[in-house]
């Protein structure tokens, strides 16, 4: 796997923050990309970065690497919050807002951004030649993605390697009936929000 950008020695102290999510936050932008030429292989035709929060600073990104190309990924809420509730410790109703604020952020990119692909991570893990087609079509750089290698992956089920996999039921299966309910209370004020990604509130019973 590939380390996110924003948790790399130098750079860490200064994106890795507790206001990384706050997107007024204005970020030395040149000092970051001398750091992480350090890392990339300038040899290779495409330099990879994906620290979630960027989602917030594209404008800033746009100005910085040139030429620039984003692909922009959503994923079942539900299953999301089950991550986020999972590895920060935080409550239903905080995750479920901040998924919200996620889903918002990427609405915004989509409508805005000229050079971006858009698809979810259902439609990777369901239908992954597609995907991975229109991501050749995309950035024909990329043209030698092999979808049956297996890739090191850090989740519920531990450091192993997978093929590219939809866990979302079992990460669902794991909220209870009060987090189910607590999330619907912040979810069912944005049922449009969800509509606009194909998904939709649901019930544990």
């Amino acid at each position: 796997g590939t380390r996110e950008g924003q948790t790399l020695p130098r750079v860490k102290d200064i994106m890795f923050t507790k206001e990384r999510w706050n997107p007024n936050l204005e970020l030395p932008w040149g000092q970051i990309k001398n750091i992480w030429r350090k890392y990339w292989d300038l040899s290779k035709p495409i330099l990879l970065e994906k620290s979630v929060p960027n989602i917030l600073r594209v404008k800033e990104i746009k100005n910085t690497f040139l030429p620039v190309s984003f692909i922009c990924i959503v994923r079942n809420p539900y299953a999301q919050c089950e991550g986020i509730m999972r590895r920060n410790n935080i409550s239903a109703e905080e995750a479920a807002k901040f998924s919200i604020h996620c889903l918002m952020c990427q609405k915004n990119n989509i409508e805005n951004e000229k050079k971006l692909l858009f698809f979810t991570y259902e439609e990777l893990c369901d239908d992954t030649k597609k995907i991975i087609n229109k991501i050749k079509n995309f950035l024909p750089e990329l043209n030698d993605i092999n979808i049956k290698r297996k890739f090191s992956a850090h989740n519920f089920k531990g450091k192993r390697k997978m093929k590219i996999t939809n866990l979302n039921n079992e990460k669902i299966k794991k909220l209870t009936i009060e987090d189910i309910t607590i999330i619907n209370n912040v979810f069912s004020k944005n049922k449009k929000l969800l509509e606009y990604f194909n998904y939709s509130i649901i019930n544990k019973v």
